[in-house]
C-alpha cells in the first residue's frame, strides 16, 4: 500500500508529460530492450546529471507505463 500513492501519481502524470516532451522537445526513446535484462536481475539505479531542471522527469517518462520499474523513488 505504501507504493500505491507514488505509483498512482507517476502514472497520472506519465501521459501528459510524455506527450509534452514528444511535441515540444522531440523526445524519442531508444534502448528499452536493455532495461528488460537489467530489471530481471534485480534493482536498477537511474542517475541524471541535472544539466536541465527537468532531467528527473525524463526518466519516468521514458519508461513503459505498466513496467516493473515504476514507481520510482527519488534521492537527493
Amino acid at each position: 500500500m505504501a507504493d500505491f500513492i507514488p505509483a498512482f501519481l507517476q502514472r497520472l502524470i506519465w501521459i501528459p508529460i510524455r506527450a509534452f516532451y514528444r511535441y515540444y522537445v522531440g523526445f524519442k526513446i531508444k534502448g528499452l530492450d536493455h532495461l528488460k535484462t537489467l530489471a530481471d536481475d534485480g534493482g536498477v539505479i537511474f542517475s541524471s546529471n541535472h544539466s536541465w531542471e527537468l532531467d528527473p522527469t525524463f526518466i519516468p517518462a521514458a519508461l513503459p507505463f505498466w513496467g516493473r520499474l515504476l514507481p520510482m523513488h527519488y534521492v537527493s
